[in-house]
């Protein structure tokens, strides 16, 4: 199940989906049981957080997202949606055109 996850991560670029940088399979840990894999992937670090960070810090204190804000991250959410279910598929694979959303605010 883990190495599907890495096949996928390593498959879909899409700039409204976290790209996998890395990833590797480990046996060597002592503690797991004979045979037992342990899989590590490596993930971009956002200096400014996530939208789950973001969501935090505003509920802690006091305040809201904008609504123009909510609406963008909504639209590159679908988009990214709508990359994963057009994959693979006979027809040309959606494109994000320059109006979606791409995250870019929280990724800096």
């Amino acid at each position: 199940m883990a190495q599907r996850e890495i096949d996928a991560g390593k498959r879909f670029k899409h700039p409204n989906i976290i790209p996998l940088i890395d990833s590797t399979m480990d046996t060597s840990d002592p503690l797991l049981p004979s045979g037992a894999l342990v899989a590590y992937m490596l993930f971009p670090v956002y200096r400014r957080g996530n939208l789950f960070d973001l969501t935090m810090h505003n509920e802690e204190t006091g305040q809201q997202l904008d609504e123009d804000f909510i609406i963008d991250v909504f639209k590159g959410v679908c988009s990214a949606v709508a990359y994963l279910h057009s994959y693979g598929s006979p027809r040309k694979q959606l494109e994000t055109d320059s109006n979606d959303a791409d995250g870019s605010s929280l990724r800096e």
